[in-house]
């Protein structure tokens, strides 16, 4: 079973030792390389490079630059489930504490927080890349610089898709708009998969339990069915490769997408709506709409469909 790599570089926190990162990623299971835990020389208490590997395939390399307290772990041959993984089980540089060091008065802070950015190519860090442009201690004037000009071109790709995306969820409003006058018959006619939907859908590991799944769901003949006082139409979208991360799309999803992101081909757009009466602030909402070409299938809350292989 050929599963896509997953390659995003890991940001740990700069005060996690690379002791407690070994004894970490042992856990986890993966083992030192004994290239580098082989030396002639009494190795230094924090290397500036090291490899780790797993029984599953995948290599980890870790670097360390001691100037500005950076440890990053690059994978190589994971999965986005082991990707996942590691993740969770590392203390990784968090969306706040990244922030607070882009904002600290410590030139350190500001070095790392820009290499960070760069590294993870967050879009979210533009604009106080440009700032720091104009920093006091030419050294952070210079990185941001650098990081400012490369994260541009993922700023302008982040929002060229939240234009796309927009467009794509104005389209589909007629549609979901008729949904609730269907009957299951009707419904399902409109929104059950093909038995070829659910490869073009789910990742390989995930396909044949999805399919058992949603076979017993579509058996009980759903429909949807708002209040008779609904008539607002809320619409929402994200490709499922965004759905890993806390992000502008993402959301707008349920929580639990984010434990099942990683069996979802990435490239493969998902929808959430809702129907509410004007002047309430909730109503009917539903996800797991997705489109495939001219068509739309529906795979409602994947996270409980899917429980038995969340990472």
């Amino acid at each position: 079973m050929q599963l896509r790599p997953f390659s995003d570089p890991i940001v740990l926190q700069p005060e996690v030792d690379f002791r407690r990162l070994s004894v970490a990623l042992a856990s986890l299971g993966y083992e030192r390389d004994a290239a580098g835990a082989i030396v002639r020389e009494p190795e230094p208490v924090e290397p500036e490079q090291a490899g780790f590997h797993h029984d599953s395939g995948a290599e980890l390399t870790y670097t360390y630059n001691p100037i500005v307290r950076l440890r990053v772990l690059s994978p190589r041959g994971t999965s986005r489930g082991e990707w996942l993984k590691l993740e969770r089980g590392l203390t990784c540089l968090s969306r706040s504490d990244h922030t607070k060091l882009l904002e600290s008065d410590d030139p350190q802070a500001l070095l790392l927080g820009l290499f960070a950015a760069d590294l993870l190519e967050e879009p979210a860090f533009f604009e106080r890349a440009l700032q720091l442009r104009s920093h006091g201690e030419r050294a952070v004037a210079e990185v941001a610089a650098k990081v400012s000009a490369s994260l541009e071109s993922h700023a302008r790709a982040r929002s060229k898709a939240l234009e796309l995306m927009g467009v794509l969820c104005a389209q589909m409003c007629p549609m979901l708009s008729m949904l609730p006058v269907k009957s299951s018959q009707d419904l399902a006619t409109a929104l059950e998969p093909r038995p070829e939907d659910y490869a073009a859908v789910f990742e390989p590991e995930a396909v044949e339990r999805a399919r058992v799944s949603y076979r017993s769901f579509w058996r009980g003949n759903p429909r949807i069915e708002p209040a008779a006082s609904a008539s607002v139409l809320r619409v929402s979208g994200a490709p499922a490769g965004m759905l890993l991360r806390d992000n502008e799309l993402s959301f707008q999803f349920p929580t639990g997408y984010r434990d099942v992101a990683h069996l979802l081909v990435p490239s493969r757009v998902w929808m959430t709506w809702g129907y509410e009466t004007p002047g309430e602030s909730s109503g009917l909402e539903l996800d797991g709409l997705v489109v495939l070409g001219s068509r739309t299938v529906w795979f409602p809350k994947p996270f409980r469909y899917l429980a038995h292989h969340q990472a």
